[in-house]
């Protein structure tokens, strides 16, 4: 499809995410990048963009991109948790929390919300919360492994 149609915004984010999903990262990021170079108001492809940054531990530079996913749709909740996900190895636990209870307070059950809510209850020193919210987290996805629990990401584009 990209070959065929290079400048297909739209072909390059599902590119990318298919690279994900295949733990190509560096591959992915240099999809997501095509794909907002062609659109650049393309929450998707900023917020898969944001899921490749934050699993190669460039976390100032996802957080960028996915607060510009949120400005594009601020109620984007797969962009949110990312955001929070990429905020919490900057130590900044009070500005993650919001966008987890966000997620949870319109999916109770997000794997990756309620895994964050247990990270910064632990980070915090409050490990029998943190306890609480992995279980929790662990409850609904027991296979949990690094990086393709980042499910639903990336987005692929319809």
């Amino acid at each position: 499809m990209v070959e065929l149609k290079p400048r297909d915004a739209d072909a390059r984010n599902n590119l990318g995410a298919a690279l994900y999903k295949l733990e190509r990262f560096i591959e992915a990021d240099e999809q997501f990048r095509k794909a907002i170079q062609l659109r650049p108001a393309y929450p998707e492809a900023l917020c898969n963009l944001g899921a490749v940054l934050t699993w190669e531990g460039k976390f100032a530079e996802a957080e960028v991109t996915l607060r510009r996913a949120l400005k594009l749709r601020p109620n984007y909740l797969t962009a949110r948790g990312l955001l929070g996900k990429a905020l919490l190895p900057q130590g900044r636990t009070r500005e993650a929390k919001p966008h987890f209870e966000k997620v949870l307070g319109k999916s109770a059950n997000d794997f990756e919300a309620l895994h964050g809510m247990g990270q910064i209850a632990m980070m915090e020193g409050r490990f029998e919360e943190a306890e609480q919210w992995f279980n929790r987290a662990l409850n609904i996805e027991a296979s949990y492994r690094m990086p393709t629990a980042l499910a639903p990401w990336p987005v692929f584009a319809a």
